[in-house]
């Protein structure tokens, strides 16, 4: 199996890489091992450390990574040139979800797509609470509302595809969710930082496609925001209008990141896209689906998710189909159109997504989720040799990176 392959160079490249940096080598030079992509990729992610805060004699060395030049590179010189991008921009994204939320709040956030991304070429606009409202994202703003940090909607726009329409990303971006009024336990609240995991995807997914110059047009909505107990904090049984006129009940605070997308990928429509996809830490019943093995992704186009598909597998960083079922979101629709929660305790993740797939443009848009609630974080239970235990994952970059090379490229799409 090529793909598996790859995967054990990856494996192999972050391994060595790993050893040699904790043997305090600053500077690691890589063999291209007959796949330079893969080689530069694994060393790349291998290195990166979560350790910015820590005394500087307890650090270990900050290691360069370097292909090793022999005279047979070839073509695997160009080639450690894209891993070692697409690598780079999964490390951005690893290091915007791993800031605690006391530094990283919603308008740093912003900040840091400004500072990383329009060097690159991409457009960076974000908007305030004044702009959110004047647009009538009452949902959006009713959330945030119990945080004393501002709401702010960062708007991305990376455009190298001429004049096809657009893809829309839609990524979820709480810095810090406590639940709400129903308060997260203190064991869970602690990795609720990482609950912008899907915007902090995004933000390295368009670094990606910058520096390697992808033929194609993306715009993302990025709505940062905090869930936290206050005398204005969002009320269970409290009924919201969404942009798309839609009613949505409050059944649980906790559930809070649906009720925001609802009216950013309502909003989506103003942008005439010619598909929409969303990167959410959505619902937490994926962990136990699918642990750290695969995202879970729902389509409403069997071509487009086959060639997602198939670029999780060609990276190594792998999604897998689930349904989307409207039936199940309607059932527990009482005083209101929806509510934001599947009061059955059964099938989360299908509601969760489903509920979503209720405020997307209508067809012919075609409609992509990817819940990255089990691969935010690396876990023992899928050892990764090239992905540091318990630190972030940045998945899945490189997998949507190389699915815009291959929509971009006809010959790709079989």
């Amino acid at each position: 199996n090529l793909f598996l392959k790859r995967e054990y160079i990856r494996n192999a490249a972050g391994a060595g890489a790993r050893a040699l940096q904790e043997r305090g080598i600053d500077e690691i030079f890589v063999d291209h091992m007959l796949d330079g992509e893969a080689a530069a990729e694994g060393a790349t992610l291998g290195v990166w450390l979560e350790q910015q805060f820590k005394n500087y004699e307890d650090q270990l060395t900050e290691s360069k990574v370097f292909l090793y030049e022999k005279g047979d590179e070839g073509k695997h010189k160009e080639m450690w040139e894209i891993g070692f991008e697409k690598a780079k921009a999964q490390n951005l994204s690893r290091y915007l979800t791993a800031l605690p939320a006391n530094i990283m709040t919603p308008t740093i956030f912003g900040h840091h797509c400004a500072e990383e991304l329009c060097p690159c070429g991409v457009t960076v606009e974000v908007h305030d609470h004044n702009w959110i409202k004047s647009k009538g994202m009452e949902a959006f703003l009713t959330v945030a509302q119990g945080s004393c940090e501002p709401p702010v909607l960062v708007e991305l726009k990376y455009t190298g595809g001429g004049s096809d329409d657009p893809v829309v990303m839609v990524g979820k971006g709480c810095t810090f969710d406590t639940g709400g009024i129903c308060l997260s336990p203190c064991k869970t609240m602690m990795y609720q930082h990482a609950d912008m995991a899907g915007a902090a995807v995004i933000a390295g997914v368009f670094k990606a496609l910058c520096k390697l110059k992808t033929r194609i047009n993306v715009t993302a909505l990025l709505p940062m925001y905090e869930n936290m107990p206050s005398e204005n904090a969002m009320k269970t049984g409290s009924v919201l209008k969404a942009l798309n006129e839609r009613t949505i009940r409050i059944l649980h605070p906790a559930h809070d990141g649906r009720v925001v997308l609802s009216d950013v990928l309502s909003y989506a429509a103003c942008l005439k896209p010619g598909q929409v996809i969303s990167v959410a830490t959505l619902s937490k019943s994926m962990m136990t689906s699918m642990g750290t093995g695969a995202s879970g992704t729902f389509s409403t186009n069997k071509k487009l998710y086959k060639l997602l598909h198939k670029s999780g597998e060609e990276t190594g960083d792998r999604v897998w189909p689930f349904p989307f079922y409207d039936d199940i979101v309607l059932s527990n629709a009482k005083a209101a159109d929806f509510g934001n929660f599947n009061t059955v305790k059964s099938g989360c993740t299908l509601f969760g997504a489903s509920f979503l797939k209720e405020f997307v443009p209508p067809a012919p848009i075609d409609f992509t989720h990817i819940d990255i609630y089990g691969t935010t974080i690396s876990n023992p239970l899928f050892p990764s040799l090239y992905l540091r235990n318990g630190l972030a994952t940045g998945r899945p970059v490189r997998a949507l990176v190389e699915y815009f090379k291959k929509l971009s490229s006809k010959e790709d799409q079989d």
